[in-house]
């Protein structure tokens, strides 16, 4: 699925599963503010590969409408 059509559908207050390892941190923050507007859970899935600051910036982005999904 397109980025946009994440965002749009994210904005629309849809929730949805992302898997993480094929995506830029900066389309995640992106995804995560367009989830906090439209008031949609987004799970984030294989976030094994990102670094604590970035997974910070993902969840302020999110403000609580971010979860990652990995077992810790």
């Amino acid at each position: 699925m397109l980025q946009n059509d994440i965002k749009k559908l994210a904005e629309a207050g849809a929730g949805m599963r992302i898997d993480c390892s094929n995506k830029f941190v900066q389309d995640l923050v992106s995804i995560a503010q367009a989830a906090k507007k439209g008031h949609g859970l987004i799970f984030l899935e294989n976030t094994d590969k990102l670094l604590l600051n970035d997974k910070i910036r993902i969840a302020n982005a999110g403000q609580g409408y971010i979860i990652f999904n990995d077992i810790i």
